[in-house]
């Protein structure tokens, strides 16, 4: 597999464990919230999910850096949600190792 199939694995990978496990944790994680904020927490954290997905569309075709993954975790942090470590783990890799393999090769 490429490093943009590599990539563009990991990240949707990384958008259905958010988008599955949205509903869950605005439900429960966030009990104290009303029904009304955990509905928004919801949507919002499936947006963020829908961000991982329109970035994974984009490779091949457009150079999507580490970086802008990187911003939607934040975002996803800030809002105190955690994905799956190992979701995160292959998107680190499927990014980093690349430039780390090209940066040896210079």
């Amino acid at each position: 597999m490429g490093g943009g199939d590599q990539r563009q694995a990991a990240l949707r990978t990384l958008e259905y464990c958010v988008r599955d496990y949205a509903s869950w944790f605005a439900t429960y994680e966030r009990a104290g919230l009303d029904p009304s904020q955990a509905e928004c927490r919801r949507l919002y954290i499936e947006s963020l999910a829908a961000k991982l997905g329109r970035l994974a569309e984009l490779i091949p075709e457009v150079i999507v850096s580490y970086d802008q993954v990187q911003s939607i975790i934040t975002d996803l942090y800030n809002c105190g949600f955690y994905p799956d470590k190992q979701a995160l783990s292959a998107v680190v890799h499927a990014f980093l190792d690349k430039k780390i393999e090209r940066t040896l090769c210079r």
